[in-house]
């Protein structure tokens, strides 16, 4: 049985699929998130190593070496990236035949049967990219507007109306009291002096979206 491995790569999780060449899913696999420009190549490629072998595990053919891999990657944002990536996964051991992409694209094709589009991806971050019929892509990476990456930008936007509500401006709203018990602070100062100091947990901000809904 010939296999290949699919990889989704987000800040959030990795997860990882197991497939024969027709399409049919074999097993599933997950790992933590990760972002390779701000966590590092060797952080996303041990959360790849991570999703991959659970996936593999969830099988009933572990041993088996797949023909190829395929990837969708937060952060794979211009072409050199690809590059970086396709080596970085080979090092791996799975395979050599490594087809990198930008997370949104494997989005795209995930959500319509055609091959072209376009996608807007909310998640820890966010993204857009369009593909044209003729195969042309723009993916809008860091053009994309910071107050639209998503869950953290969310949090980012709550904590913006906790501290000008703490100044008088608008009025206080429930966020206050929810917020400070996410982080188990006693008053706002507190809050923003550890915003200020670097002392929020690292990912905290997105954990406030749920929170705003």
């Amino acid at each position: 049985m010939n296999i290949v491995i699919g990889v989704d790569q987000g800040g959030s999780g990795t997860r990882a699929v197991v497939c024969t060449l027709d399409g049919t899913l074999l097993g599933s696999g997950f790992g933590p998130g990760a972002c390779h420009p701000f966590d590092g190549m060797e952080a996303a490629m041990d959360a790849t190593k991570t999703a991959v072998e659970n996936a593999l595990k969830n099988t009933s053919i572990p041993s088996m070496k797949p023909l190829g891999f395929a990837g969708g990657y937060t952060g794979a944002d211009w072409p050199d990236e690809y590059i970086l990536l396709q080596e970085a996964v080979k090092d791996l051991g799975y395979t050599n035949s490594v087809y990198i992409v930008n997370d949104c694209i494997i989005a795209l094709r995930g959500g319509t049967a055609q091959s072209y589009g376009a996608i807007l991806v909310a998640g820890s971050g966010a993204n857009c990219a369009v593909r044209a019929p003729d195969g042309r892509e723009f993916i809008y990476h860091y053009y994309h507007d910071s107050d639209l990456q998503g869950g953290s930008a969310l949090g980012q936007a709550a904590l913006n109306a906790i501290y000008r509500a703490e100044t008088g401006r608008p009025p206080q709203t429930s966020l206050r009291e929810r917020v400070l018990a996410l982080f188990k602070l006693p008053d706002v100062d507190a809050l923003m002096r550890a915003m200020v100091e670097g002392r929020l947990p690292e990912g905290s901000i997105q954990e406030i979206a749920p929170l705003v809904f």
